[in-house]
């Protein structure tokens, strides 16, 4: 794996609108059976916002087990959305911002690296429930490979 780093920047508030599956670790490699189902609305989806897909990841707030994976991508507002869909707001933040370099299929490596390094370090835990953000460029969506990041939320906003 590339060595891990990272920068802070303060990201914007987000609509996202996807769709939402609850997975386990050991369940955790049919996320791309997600995606797969989201890939014939994109572009169709109303008010989406082109060029980024993001992947939500956050645990459930009623204290059971595994997480909530949202695939999606931005909106300008809550429309009449396909059935099925979701949507996630996440408040404008101070984040970590994590890029990868490899194929998407090694992300999980880098999201291990990031919970070493980081999240385990005592005082370091994501803010609102959220985990992470994965944020794909479009043409790291379509081929697996290009602008792929892992955005940490933490705490407070980043002074400019």
């Amino acid at each position: 794996m590339n060595e891990l780093t990272s920068r802070l920047e303060n990201g914007r508030m987000l609509l996202i609108a996807g769709l939402r599956e609850h997975y386990t670790m050991e369940t955790a490699g049919r996320i791309p059976a997600l995606w797969e189902r989201l890939v014939p609305y994109l572009g169709n989806i109303p008010g989406q916002l082109l060029g980024v897909t993001y992947g939500v990841v956050s645990h459930p707030r009623n204290g059971a087990g595994g997480f909530d994976y949202v695939a999606g991508v931005e909106v300008s507002e809550v429309g009449d959305l396909p059935a099925g869909f979701v949507t996630e707001t996440i408040p404008a933040q101070a984040y970590l911002v994590y890029p990868h370099r490899q194929h998407v299929s090694k992300l999980r490596e880098t999201m291990d690296a990031i919970r070493r390094e980081w999240i385990a370090v005592p005082g370091h835990q994501p803010e609102y429930g959220l985990d992470v953000i994965e944020r794909y460029e479009w043409e790291g969506f379509m081929t697996g490979f290009g602008d792929i990041e892992v955005w940490v939320p933490v705490s407070g906003r980043i002074s400019t």
